[in-house]
């Protein structure tokens, strides 16, 4: 059972496994932007959508998710360095891959009755 206590190497190892992202296809990515298209192409293709904020100063959000079903959304901010965005959108996209409150998308990350539990 992943929870918020459990290694978040263990999580990320799930989470990379889920999206179909070995880390050959990401070191692969030499540009700045191959690897935020690389991670934004493979949460798509999870059924999640991935926005970009524009008229948000980047020091009030780098980024927000909403774990509503049936589309949760990842939001980054294009004032952030594509580095910057990598960062955002992997960490957002793992609170929606935990959060209880998207049971039925975390269910397609880790199956079979895994679950977060908050504390």
């Amino acid at each position: 059972m992943h929870t918020w206590t459990t290694n978040p190497e263990r999580v990320g190892d799930a989470l990379r496994e889920a999206l179909q992202v070995s880390l050959a296809t990401q070191m692969s990515w030499r540009e700045p932007y191959d690897s935020f298209n690389g991670w934004r192409g493979a949460i798509e293709d999870s059924r999640a959508l991935v926005l970009q904020m524009t008229y948000v100063e980047l020091d009030e959000a780098r980024g927000f998710s909403i774990a509503e079903l049936p589309l949760p959304v990842v939001v980054v901010n294009v004032k952030d360095a594509p580095a910057g965005r990598v960062f955002t959108l992997l960490h957002e996209f793992a609170h929606l891959a935990l959060r209880p409150s998207a049971t039925g998308y975390r269910q397609r990350f880790f199956p079979g009755g895994r679950s977060c539990r908050r504390r």
